[in-house]
């Protein structure tokens, strides 16, 4: 992964990485999963008009087949890369794109955010009362155990 990464960031595939990274801050989140990551790419690709095989076969093609997840920060991006089965890999890469380092698996969960921010409202309430309003109630809850 290190010469992948170190392929992207020292050539003229920096340029297309950082336009890609400038789609997703549009979007106003900072903590994108595969499938996003892998639309952004597509419509990145057709909006530039970009040949079919920069999208599987160029160094940044490939770079973001193997991230996962991607975390935009202000000062960095951190890249969660899976590059084969039971294997993943932890890069933070400097906001301005100039170099990237390999990281522990915990400085990830440092800044992932939690589930509570990934939902769209802040409380999340439980409805503990019956489905139906015919359904019958339990007074004492000893005489579920009974036989």
């Amino acid at each position: 992964m290190y010469n992948l990464i170190q392929e992207v960031v020292n050539s003229e595939a920096k340029v297309a990485l950082r336009q890609l990274l400038s789609a997703l801050r549009a979007s106003d989140k900072r903590y994108f999963l595969r499938n996003e990551i892998l639309q952004a790419f597509a419509n990145y690709c057709s909006q530039f008009q970009k040949p079919t095989h920069f999208y599987h076969s160029s160094a940044l093609g490939k770079l973001i087949h193997y991230t996962h997840e991607l975390i935009l920060e202000d000062e960095s991006i951190w890249l969660l890369l899976r590059p084969w089965v039971g294997s993943q890999q932890v890069w933070q890469l400097a906001a301005n794109l100039s170099h990237g380092e390999p990281r522990a698996p915990q400085a990830l969960l440092e800044v992932t955010p939690t589930p509570s921010e990934l939902l769209p409202t802040p409380n999340l309430e439980v409805d503990f009362g019956p489905f139906y309003e015919s359904s019958p109630s339990i007074s004492d809850p000893k005489t579920l155990v009974k036989v």
